[in-house]
């Protein structure tokens, strides 16, 4: 529509993704895109919460934010299949118990740029997604860390989950836990803080038992099935224990003995830890922990990593990197032992115990099993490695939500469920063509405009394609999705407050923008997308209030409507379609609808009169009397230019040459007309009666009418016979008698 039209400069990228986060989750506390937080919270319940972080990446001038509403579906067991995924993908799409999930429903993910950032849910499970047995003992599961910001999972509830899970764990039944060990474990962890992030990503029995391994090695602990009564044990290196309780194995009990040199285990000096910070999302790694002594004796540093991604606070790190070094480094009394069957009940590896063997000059020394050999019961014989006890540390554990995945909607371009297509209105004109262009702008020219609703996530925007007569069509320029939705019913001619529904793009929508409501223009003041509550100014542009129906669309055209740019003369029928476009197609013309508008000279209409009122009300309900007093306000289009006056402002104007015409009405009978008045009042002679009476107060210019014009209904009572006290008069037939 002329060299001044608004111009696309980028778009606003609105997606619904599903992101799967792997099995129930407890909760979710954080929501990044691109490494960035965009919210951060504790929801540990199902339903929809707002993310607003518009300018994430620099706000629409740059690259945008992350704005919308997000879903969780934490995937429990009574979970039901979302309403807003069935009525994308059908009525089978599934509930997805046992699987925690976050639906984005319509959410901007940027400007500017088409590809969306990564996305990251930070989450934590520690109660949620156990199998049918449910949680085991839940008091001690979750361990809060960093001041709460992580919430870990005990390592003693990790390795029991892997250990008797049914459906991805090794199926072992709880009656073969032995639960005084693993809760005494539990109980210590939780102490201690040792609270893990882990994530087990293994599919095979083997992949099973590294992960045990590994999450044991962290805890520094054991997890065995001893052959003594064949339950599952979790022990803890730790000094914790009573050394006059401890079993005791003695000379009696040794077969042979073989003493190992005391050096240190290996020649390790300096250690440093690598672990993952899920608060900063970076891995870090410790200080590095030294042996100044050995460091001198070897003459020069022996460092070693040690890989821990489950750990998540540093504090931790720190510790197990101490531990470990102090394990490796320092020397350790050793022995090969050879005994016989006596200790076989109680036996088990890092089991503490006191070996007390006077004749190699062991008077009394508190060992654990390194490894252990049970042999076979015909042997009679156990082969045992035992390493004296200097270890002295607690442990930790926390969970990171697996990878985010999500299916993308079908790239099959389909039409616009809802369209409009209409002439454009002076004040659309004027806020598009430069002055020049506009002043030109010959009475018989007329520009089309059109608005449609997106048909599919993945549906980008449209081509227009515009035909007059018998044309071809022909492919202009392309479109922007208009935001849309419908509006409660207008219950009077000045009301403003409403609410909307099913509405699409609302967040898009600026304050102070036009849209089209049925045929009237109203101005936008206010907008909540949440909510739906907006309040609209009435009747702008060239059109008058009028009672809407409940459910009216309503078009916020103001940036979005597309055009041809071509000047269409009066009497020209055009017909349109909406080619939509997805990333790797376009809709085919033959398969896209049209719609139809014929060019009526809009813009070169004088405006309506505004504000019309019968003797001051704008919709008297009780009988008017004479004389019939009409008022109204002035509007000038050439004045008002691009400006959105509503239908209460005070007159503009009016446009030179500008005239008005009232016709009163009984039912489709035409009582009177009064031309020619260049006022804004006019008394009305109406015959006598009492009757619903219908008036009309249209602009006229130059020959032109305007595009709309004013009208109210309301009962008239007047020339009628009454008594004193006012009571009317009637024949015998029953007809009021009224004054000749």
């Amino acid at each position: 529509m002329g060299s001044s039209k608004k111009q696309t400069l980028g778009y606003k990228y609105l997606y619904d993704l599903l992101l799967g986060m792997g099995f129930q989750l407890d909760g979710i506390t954080e929501i990044r895109g691109g490494e960035r937080t965009a919210w951060k919270g504790h929801r540990t319940t199902s339903g929809i919460f707002r993310v607003d972080a518009p300018k994430l990446y620099g706000g629409d001038k740059q690259e945008g934010g992350i704005v919308g509403d997000f879903e969780l579906l934490l995937g429990e067991p009574s979970q039901q299949p979302n309403a807003y995924l069935k009525a994308v993908f059908g009525p089978k799409w599934g509930a997805m118990r046992d699987l925690s999930t976050l639906l984005l429903r319509r959410v901007q993910l940027g400007s500017m740029n088409p590809y969306p950032k990564a996305l990251g849910v930070r989450g934590y499970r520690a109660l949620s997604g156990w199998d049918a047995n449910g949680v085991w003992y839940p008091e001690k599961a979750l361990i809060p860390l960093a001041d709460g910001q992580i919430r870990a999972m005990n390592p003693a509830h990790i390795l029991y989950a892997t250990v008797t899970d049914l459906t991805r764990g090794q199926q072992v039944p709880r009656g073969q836990m032995h639960e005084a060990s693993w809760r005494k474990a539990a109980d210590t962890l939780y102490a201690e803080g040792f609270g893990l992030c882990a994530k087990f990503e293994g599919e095979g029995p083997d992949d099973l038992l590294d992960f045990q391994q590994k999450i044991v090695d962290l805890i520094g602990g054991a997890l065995q099935q001893p052959r003594g009564d064949g339950l599952y044990y979790l022990d803890l290196i730790r000094d914790d224990y009573d050394v006059e309780s401890l079993p005791i194995i003695g000379e009696d009990d040794v077969l042979s003995v073989d003493w190992e040199p005391s050096v240190p285990l290996e020649n390790i000096n300096e250690m440093v830890g690598e672990w993952f910070d899920p608060i900063k999302r970076v891995n870090r790694t410790t200080v590095p922990a030294r042996r100044r002594g050995l460091i001198a004796s070897a003459g020069g540093i022996v460092s070693q990593t040690r890989t821990m991604r489950e750990v998540p606070v540093e504090v931790l790190a720190n510790l197990i990197i101490l531990r470990d070094l102090a394990a490796t480094s320092t020397q350790l009394a050793r022995l090969n032992l050879v005994l016989n069957h006596r200790p076989y009940s109680w036996l088990r590896r890092g089991r503490p115990f006191r070996l007390q063997l006077p004749k190699i000059g062991i008077g009394d020394m508190v060992c654990r099993a390194d490894s252990l050999d049970l042999g076979e019961l015909r042997d009679g014989r156990i082969k045992l490695k035992a390493l004296q006890d200097v270890l002295r540390m607690p442990s930790t554990v926390y969970l990171v939500p697996q990878q985010s995945e999500y299916v993308p909607p079908s790239q099959v371009p389909v039409a616009a469920p809802q369209r409009r297509v209409f002439e454009a209105p002076y004040v659309e004109l004027a806020g598009n063509l430069a002055a020049p262009a506009l002043a030109a702008l010959a009475q018989e020219s007329g520009f089309v405009a059109a608005v449609g609703s997106q048909p599919s996530g993945l549906a980008l925007n449209y081509a227009l394609a515009t035909a007059a007569g018998g044309e071809t069509y022909q492919e202009t320029n392309l479109g922007d999705w208009c935001p849309t939705a419908t509006v409660s019913a207008a219950d009077t001619l000045l009301q403003v407050d409403f609410v909307l529904s099913a509405g699409v793009g609302l967040d898009q929508v600026e304050i102070g923008s036009a849209a089209l409501w049925g045929d009237e223009i109203v101005r936008v003041d206010t907008i909540n997308p949440s909510s739906g509550a907006a309040r609209l100014a009435r009747a702008c542009g060239d059109t008058v209030p009028t009672l809407h129906p409940a459910g009216e669309r309503i078009w916020f055209y103001d940036a979005y409507a597309a055009s041809d740019e071509r000047e269409y003369v009066a009497g020209e029928t055009v017909n349109v379609k909406l080619l939509t476009r997805t990333p790797s197609d376009q809709l085919a013309i033959a398969a896209a609808p049209i719609d139809s508008v014929v060019m009526a000279r809009r813009a070169a209409r004088p405006y309506p009169p505004a504000n019309l009122k019968i003797k001051g009300l704008t919709q008297p309900v009780v009988d008017v009397t004479d004389p019939v007093t009409l008022t109204w306000s002035h509007r000038d289009r050439l004045t008002q230019a691009d400006q959105l006056v509503d239908q209460v402002a005070s007159s503009i104007g009016p446009e030179a040459g500008t005239t008005y015409t009232v016709r009163a009405y009984r039912g489709a009978t035409l009582l009177s007309t009064i031309s020619g008045i260049s006022g804004t009042n006019v008394d009305l002679v109406l015959p006598p009666g009492a009757y619903q009476a219908r008036v009309t107060v249209e602009a006229s210019r130059g020959g032109l009418t305007s595009w709309q014009f004013q009208e109210r209904t309301f009962p008239y009572a007047g020339g009628l016979l009454e008594t004193q006290e006012g009571a009317r008069l009637t024949t015998e037939e029953g007809d009021l008698l009224t004054i000749e």
